[in-house]
């Protein structure tokens, strides 16, 4: 709503347009209108899902690198891992760890008589692009004395044999392996 017309709303309607109030109303609502924007962004810095410039005092508490040329989203995701991986390393806690980064689903197998975890990402086809971040971040919290590797899901020449050559032959091979043909 706007500002203006809710500072006159509280006011008889016979002063509401008569000057100097109208200036007064008119300077009113655009301060009050400024201050209410100033405390709303100030508060969306408190939440990782909204925060902007806030960012990077998130950062700093986790001791995470600031870089300010990355997608917001990006580092949005590190951070919500960063809040997700406290506490005990658990096969749920790692997917759920995973899963706050973009195309991150996975599921966790599990090999303990090997001291092994295997993280498969089912939620994308391919290397997700942010594998560098999900790695790190999977370092840091993991019990020191397990290994892990990751398995990725590639389309296999199954998948592609409802498409004609030529609608096929637009991609490139590594699209037709990494990337959902439609």
């Amino acid at each position: 709503m706007n500002r203006v017309k809710s500072i006159k709303s509280y006011v008889p309607a016979m002063f509401a347009e008569v000057e100097p109030l109208q200036s007064i109303y008119t300077a009113s609502g655009t301060e009050s209108g400024l201050l209410f924007e100033a405390i709303q962004d100030i508060l969306n810095q408190m939440y990782v899902e909204t925060a902007t410039w806030g960012l990077e005092s998130w950062e700093n508490f986790f001791y995470l690198p600031v870089d300010k040329e990355e997608p917001l989203e990006n580092r949005r995701s590190r951070l919500k891992t960063m809040l997700r991986g406290q506490g005990t390393t658990t096969k749920e806690m790692l997917e759920s760890v995973c899963a706050s980064f973009i195309n991150g689903e996975v599921e966790v197998i599990e090999h303990p008589d090997d001291s092994v975890f295997k993280i498969k990402f089912v939620g994308k086809i391919g290397v997700p692009s942010n594998l560098d971040y999900i790695r790190a971040t999977i370092d840091k919290i993991k019990p020191a004395h397990l290994e892990y590797e990751f398995i990725y899901v590639y389309n296999v020449y199954a998948a592609l044999e409802p498409f004609t050559h030529d609608h096929l032959s637009g991609y490139t091979y590594e699209q037709l392996r990494s990337e959902v043909i439609i």
